[in-house]
């Protein structure tokens, strides 16, 4: 995997924080909620590309953050 994709998720992932803020705002609190998760998702996965290189075909964030919460 490259560094350009793990940029591209999580510049990706910054998009979808910024949707949360407008749907927040806007008093759309479940829509919020949902571009809220894709941000962590997508920004998390960046991360885990860049240092790990690799992360787990999911969407489960708990299983994305697996590691990280059990230490």
């Amino acid at each position: 995997m490259s560094y350009r994709e793990s940029e591209n998720l999580k510049r990706r992932g910054r998009a979808f924080l910024e949707l949360a803020e407008y749907s927040l705002s806007r008093g759309f609190h479940d829509k919020a909620v949902f571009h809220v998760h894709q941000a962590i998702e997508l920004f998390v996965k960046g991360v885990l590309l860049e240092v790990v290189g690799t992360y787990p075909r999911t969407h489960d964030l708990m299983e994305l953050l697996g590691d990280w919460l059990s230490e």
